[in-house]
C-alpha cells in the first residue's frame, strides 16, 4: 500500500486541514485520501502538477462524494462539533450523477459534449484553491500502484526542467508496469 503523500503544508493549513477532516469524518479522518469528481484524465491544476485517474473497480466500494471542498463546505454550512451535517450534500459512488445534477443540473443544456461538461464539473483558475468549484471525492484507505489507471500532467501547469523529468520518469515508470501486469 501507499502512504499518503503530499506536499507539506505551513503548519495552520496543516492544522486547519486535521480540524476539518475531523468534523467530517471523525476518527476516520485520517484513512481520507481527496480528489476530484471527472470525466477526463484531469484534475484541479491548483492542486498539484501531475493528476492519477484511479480505477473504478478499485476505489468505487469506498469512495463517497461531497458537492464541493470540504474546506468551503464547513465554512458555508457552519459545520462544527455537535451539529450535524446537513442532508443532500454527499452522494455514494451509485448515486454520484444525482450530487452532480443537484448542483450543476442548472448549468447544463442539449447539445452539450464531454469539453463543456469537464468545464462545468470542474473549474480552477490553476492559482487559488478558493476559486476552485468541484465535486470533492473523499476516498477510504490508501490504494496501491494498481489502482491508477492512468498519470496526466496538467496543462495549465509549467514544470521546471527537475519537475519535468521527475514526471517523465515517473510516468516511464507507470508504463512499464501498467504493461508489466498486462
Amino acid at each position: 500500500m501507499v502512504n499518503k503523500i503530499r506536499k507539506p503544508a505551513d503548519f495552520d493549513f496543516d492544522r486547519h486541514r486535521s480540524v476539518i477532516g475531523a468534523l467530517l469524518f471523525g476518527s476516520y479522518s485520517d484513512s481520507i485520501n481527496y480528489g476530484a469528481l471527472s470525466l477526463t484524465q484531469e484534475g484541479l491544476p491548483s492542486y498539484g502538477t501531475v493528476s492519477c485517474r484511479l480505477k473504478s473497480i478499485a476505489v468505487e466500494r469506498r469512495t463517497s462524494f461531497l458537492e464541493s471542498n470540504s474546506f468551503k463546505f464547513v465554512d458555508e454550512h457552519g459545520i462544527n462539533p455537535g451539529k450535524e451535517l446537513p442532508d443532500g450534500y454527499t452522494a455514494c459512488w451509485e448515486n454520484r450523477n444525482l450530487l452532480v445534477l443537484a448542483k450543476l443540473g442548472r448549468h447544463l443544456a442539449a447539445g452539450q459534449g464531454e469539453d463543456e461538461f469537464q468545464k462545468i464539473l470542474i473549474h480552477s483558475d490553476a492559482k487559488n484553491r478558493e476559486n476552485d468549484e468541484f465535486v470533492e471525492a473523499h476516498i477510504f484507505e490508501s490504494f496501491d500502484r494498481n489502482a491508477i489507471e492512468s498519470l496526466v500532467q496538467s496543462p495549465n501547469c509549467k514544470l521546471n526542467r527537475d519537475e519535468r523529468m521527475d514526471f517523465e520518469l515517473a510516468e516511464s515508470q507507470f508504463t512499464k508496469l501498467a504493461r508489466d501486469v498486462k
